[in-house]
Protein backbone atom coordinates (compact mmCIF):
# COMPACT_ATOMS: atom_id res chain seq x y z
CA UNK A 1 0.00 0.00 0.00
CA UNK A 2 1.28 3.10 -0.89
CA UNK A 3 0.05 6.23 0.29
CA UNK A 4 1.20 10.31 0.03
CA UNK A 5 -0.62 13.13 1.92
CA UNK A 6 0.42 16.55 0.85
CA UNK A 7 -1.45 19.82 0.81
CA UNK A 8 -0.68 23.27 -1.05
CA UNK A 9 1.33 25.09 0.56
CA UNK A 10 2.94 22.48 2.70
CA UNK A 11 6.83 22.73 3.69
CA UNK A 12 6.08 18.77 3.92
CA UNK A 13 4.94 15.63 2.42
CA UNK A 14 3.70 12.69 3.93
CA UNK A 15 4.62 9.29 2.51
CA UNK A 16 4.13 5.45 3.31
CA UNK A 17 7.78 4.08 4.61
CA UNK A 18 9.57 2.03 2.35
CA UNK A 19 12.90 -0.12 2.94
CA UNK A 20 15.24 2.53 1.13
CA UNK A 21 14.19 4.92 3.38
CA UNK A 22 15.88 2.54 6.52
CA UNK A 23 19.61 4.36 5.97
CA UNK A 24 17.64 8.18 6.44
CA UNK A 25 15.66 6.68 9.32
CA UNK A 26 18.59 5.69 10.72
CA UNK A 27 20.56 8.65 10.60
CA UNK A 28 18.01 10.95 12.43
CA UNK A 29 17.18 7.90 14.41
CA UNK A 30 20.13 7.60 15.96
CA UNK A 31 19.91 10.70 18.65
CA UNK A 32 19.89 9.88 22.60
CA UNK A 33 17.97 12.93 23.07
CA UNK A 34 14.98 11.65 20.50
CA UNK A 35 15.32 8.33 22.34
CA UNK A 36 14.99 9.88 25.35
CA UNK A 37 12.00 12.22 24.61
CA UNK A 38 9.46 9.73 22.77
CA UNK A 39 8.73 6.90 24.90
CA UNK A 40 9.39 4.60 27.49
CA UNK A 41 13.31 3.32 28.39
CA UNK A 42 13.88 0.44 25.53
CA UNK A 43 10.57 0.97 23.14
CA UNK A 44 13.01 3.38 20.83
CA UNK A 45 16.84 2.11 21.04
CA UNK A 46 19.60 4.08 20.98
CA UNK A 47 21.95 3.29 18.99
CA UNK A 48 19.74 3.35 16.25
CA UNK A 49 20.45 1.06 13.17
CA UNK A 50 20.13 0.73 10.13
CA UNK A 51 18.61 -3.10 11.18
CA UNK A 52 16.20 -1.48 13.86
CA UNK A 53 15.31 0.89 11.02
CA UNK A 54 13.97 -2.53 8.52
CA UNK A 55 12.18 -3.81 11.31
CA UNK A 56 10.18 -0.81 11.97
CA UNK A 57 9.70 -0.42 8.33
CA UNK A 58 8.39 -4.09 8.33
CA UNK A 59 6.43 -3.48 11.71
CA UNK A 60 4.62 -0.88 10.27
CA UNK A 61 4.11 -2.27 6.82
CA UNK A 62 2.09 -5.58 8.93
CA UNK A 63 0.35 -2.92 10.91
CA UNK A 64 -0.92 -0.54 7.75
CA UNK A 65 -2.06 -4.06 6.35
CA UNK A 66 -4.16 -5.20 9.50
CA UNK A 67 -5.14 -2.01 9.54
CA UNK A 68 -3.93 -1.03 13.26
CA UNK A 69 -1.71 1.37 12.41
CA UNK A 70 -0.53 4.31 9.89
CA UNK A 71 3.44 4.95 10.30
CA UNK A 72 4.97 7.49 7.71
CA UNK A 73 8.03 9.66 6.51
CA UNK A 74 7.62 13.32 6.48
CA UNK A 75 9.79 15.01 3.98
CA UNK A 76 10.77 18.53 3.07
CA UNK A 77 8.72 19.32 -0.06
CA UNK A 78 12.00 21.37 -1.32
CA UNK A 79 14.65 18.77 -0.59
CA UNK A 80 12.34 15.08 -0.85
CA UNK A 81 14.94 14.53 2.44
CA UNK A 82 13.18 12.92 4.98
CA UNK A 83 13.30 14.53 8.37
CA UNK A 84 11.20 11.99 10.61
CA UNK A 85 8.53 10.17 11.06
CA UNK A 86 5.10 10.07 12.39
CA UNK A 87 2.64 7.79 13.05
CA UNK A 88 -1.35 6.45 13.75
CA UNK A 89 -0.60 3.73 16.20
CA UNK A 90 -3.86 1.95 18.20
CA UNK A 91 -6.75 2.62 15.26
CA UNK A 92 -9.45 2.25 16.48
CA UNK A 93 -12.51 2.26 13.96
CA UNK A 94 -15.01 0.80 16.31
CA UNK A 95 -14.49 3.65 18.58
CA UNK A 96 -12.96 6.07 15.96
CA UNK A 97 -9.91 7.11 17.66
CA UNK A 98 -6.29 6.44 17.35
CA UNK A 99 -2.91 7.93 19.20
CA UNK A 100 -0.20 10.17 16.94
CA UNK A 101 3.26 10.19 17.34
CA UNK A 102 6.06 11.60 15.96
CA UNK A 103 9.80 12.45 16.06
CA UNK A 104 12.11 14.74 13.87
CA UNK A 105 15.76 14.70 13.31
CA UNK A 106 17.67 17.09 15.34
CA UNK A 107 19.49 18.75 11.99
CA UNK A 108 15.77 19.32 11.02
CA UNK A 109 15.00 21.04 14.43
CA UNK A 110 12.75 24.58 14.68
CA UNK A 111 11.34 24.78 11.00
CA UNK A 112 8.31 24.05 11.58
CA UNK A 113 8.45 20.39 9.95
CA UNK A 114 7.01 18.61 12.62
CA UNK A 115 3.95 20.82 13.30
CA UNK A 116 3.11 20.88 9.27
CA UNK A 117 3.29 17.06 9.68
CA UNK A 118 1.26 16.93 12.52
CA UNK A 119 -1.60 18.70 10.51
CA UNK A 120 -1.21 16.13 7.14
CA UNK A 121 -1.64 13.51 9.49
CA UNK A 122 -4.65 15.18 11.90
CA UNK A 123 -6.41 15.70 8.57
CA UNK A 124 -5.78 12.32 7.22
CA UNK A 125 -6.89 10.63 9.73
CA UNK A 126 -9.98 12.83 10.12
CA UNK A 127 -11.12 13.49 6.93
CA UNK A 128 -10.21 10.08 5.37
CA UNK A 129 -10.17 7.71 7.97
CA UNK A 130 -13.35 9.06 9.71
CA UNK A 131 -11.70 9.15 13.21
CA UNK A 132 -13.52 11.20 15.93
CA UNK A 133 -10.44 11.73 18.59
CA UNK A 134 -6.60 11.73 18.17
CA UNK A 135 -4.55 11.86 21.29
CA UNK A 136 -1.40 12.17 21.60
CA UNK A 137 1.27 11.40 25.28
CA UNK A 138 4.41 13.32 25.78
CA UNK A 139 6.55 12.85 28.73
CA UNK A 140 5.65 16.45 31.27
CA UNK A 141 9.25 17.42 30.63
CA UNK A 142 9.26 17.48 27.13
CA UNK A 143 7.60 20.76 26.74
CA UNK A 144 8.56 21.07 23.17
CA UNK A 145 6.36 18.01 21.24
CA UNK A 146 3.70 19.19 23.94
CA UNK A 147 3.95 22.98 22.87
CA UNK A 148 3.81 21.62 19.04
CA UNK A 149 0.51 19.45 19.90
CA UNK A 150 -0.98 22.36 21.21
CA UNK A 151 -0.47 24.69 18.24
CA UNK A 152 -2.58 22.35 16.54
CA UNK A 153 -5.69 22.66 18.87
CA UNK A 154 -5.14 19.41 20.56
CA UNK A 155 -5.89 20.06 24.46
CA UNK A 156 -4.31 18.41 27.16
CA UNK A 157 -6.78 16.54 29.18
CA UNK A 158 -4.93 14.79 31.98
CA UNK A 159 -1.37 14.41 33.30
CA UNK A 160 -0.64 10.55 33.91
CA UNK A 161 0.79 10.57 37.45
CA UNK A 162 4.49 8.01 37.37
CA UNK A 163 2.73 6.74 34.09
CA UNK A 164 6.40 6.40 32.15
CA UNK A 165 10.04 6.05 32.90
CA UNK A 166 12.80 8.10 31.65
CA UNK A 167 16.28 7.89 32.73
CA UNK A 168 15.40 4.93 35.54
CA UNK A 169 12.88 6.94 37.07
CA UNK A 170 8.98 6.86 36.81
CA UNK A 171 7.90 10.21 35.49
CA UNK A 172 4.54 12.17 34.78
CA UNK A 173 2.87 11.47 30.97
CA UNK A 174 0.88 14.48 29.56
CA UNK A 175 -1.92 13.16 27.79
CA UNK A 176 -3.54 15.94 24.41
CA UNK A 177 -6.21 15.23 22.03
CA UNK A 178 -8.17 16.74 19.47
CA UNK A 179 -11.83 15.89 17.93
CA UNK A 180 -13.21 16.09 14.06
CA UNK A 181 -14.87 18.96 14.98
CA UNK A 182 -12.15 21.04 16.73
CA UNK A 183 -9.55 20.68 13.97
CA UNK A 184 -9.55 22.74 11.47
CA UNK A 185 -9.63 21.35 8.03
CA UNK A 186 -6.62 22.09 5.41
CA UNK A 187 -6.70 20.99 1.52
CA UNK A 188 -4.94 17.73 1.50
CA UNK A 189 -3.58 15.28 -1.58
CA UNK A 190 -3.97 11.67 -1.17
CA UNK A 191 -2.32 9.39 -3.49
Amino acid sequence: MHIRISAANAKVYLRTLEYGDAAAIAANANDKEIAESISDEGTFPHPYSEEDALSFIKRASEEAASGIGLHMGIFCVETDELVGVIGLSYINMHSKKSEVGFWIGRKFWGRGYGKAALRLMLAFGFARLGLNRIYGIAFASNERSIRMMQSVGMKEEARLRENGIKGGSLVDDVLLAILSKEFVQQDISIS
